[in-house]
């Protein structure tokens, strides 16, 4: 008997989903970081360019209405919005980042100056409520993140992040080491001679493909993740602009479309798995033709 397929949700389904996501999010932001009044996007624009040109102690409020207005709009007219009211992009999304990552903590933050502020931005938000209690910032010391200069502190956080990086790759390497002495000890304790089909069946694929799938996930997993940090690392680095950076990714058009393409092949092998025949163990015990 046929192996029936999985079938793939239409594309209408997907786009009801999308469009029910898009407006969950616009209610979120409207209640979050609205201002009361309707959204209109020239008078958002006009409250962005207001607080963009007051002091720092209206960061949060710029920020706030940025994120109410990217929502709103989305990424692409956002940037163009911008853009056209003469509003630096960058700026805009640092003072994003940092109300998302200290909310209601944004006046205690911004006392250290907003250069240091923004180092803290590279932290996670439990990190950052951690420090905000009086505790250490990750690795570093609370007193030491407002004695320290900035250049000093840029230092410690590069150090701290290295050496946080090399422990999850030494932990995800002692996981991936324990996952295959535990398959190998229930693939030994099994009795083949007793195992049904279906048993045999997945005691070949643990043996056989676990090892290497599970190392060509996660080197997918780490690659994709380093290349959106070097991308945020770019969009905070002083002197570069919207269109340095657009610039820049454009000479990777061909590599980005070949990784959609070969992850589309991926999602449609892995929700559609589809062997060569029904009777498998005939065909790799060599008992049928392929």
């Amino acid at each position: 008997m046929a192996r029936k397929k999985n079938v793939i949700a239409p594309n209408e389904e997907r786009s009801v989903v999308a469009m029910n996501k898009m407006a969950n999010d616009i209610e979120k932001a409207r209640e979050k970081y609205g201002d009361g009044l309707p959204f209109e996007e020239e008078r958002i624009l006009d409250c962005i360019v207001f607080r963009a040109e007051r002091t720092s102690h209206e960061f949060q409020a710029l920020g706030e209405y940025c994120l109410w207005y990217k929502i709103e709009v989305g990424h692409g007219r956002f940037v163009e919005g911008l853009k056209r009211r003469n509003i630096e992009v960058r700026g805009a999304y640092w003072a994003m980042a940092m109300v998302e990552k200290f909310g209601d903590k944004f006046d205690t933050v911004s006392n250290l100056g907003a250069r240091k502020a923004r180092l803290l931005t590279t932290f996670t938000k439990e990190e950052i409520d951690e420090y905000l209690k009086g505790g250490t910032l990750g690795a570093i010391p609370h007193d030491d993140v407002e004695r320290k200069t900035y250049s000093d502190l840029a230092d410690e956080v590069r150090r701290q992040r290295k050496k946080s990086k090399a422990k999850d790759e030494d932990h995800k390497a002692e996981v991936k080491r324990l996952n295959e002495t535990i398959a190998d000890l229930r693939i030994r304790a099994e009795d083949p001679m007793q195992l049904t089909d279906a048993q045999r069946a997945h005691q070949l694929i643990r043996k056989k493909f676990t090892p290497d799938y599970t190392l060509a996930l996660a080197e997918v997993s780490s690659g994709l993740r380093k290349a959106i940090s070097i991308i945020a690392d770019a969009e905070r680095t002083e002197g570069i602009g919207v269109q340095e950076l657009n610039e820049w990714l454009n000479t990777f058009v061909n590599d980005s479309l070949r990784i959609r393409e070969l992850m589309d092949e991926w999602r449609l092998a892995d929700e559609n798995p589809n062997p060569v025949q029904d009777n498998f163990f005939d065909i790799i015990e060599g008992k049928a033709g392929v």
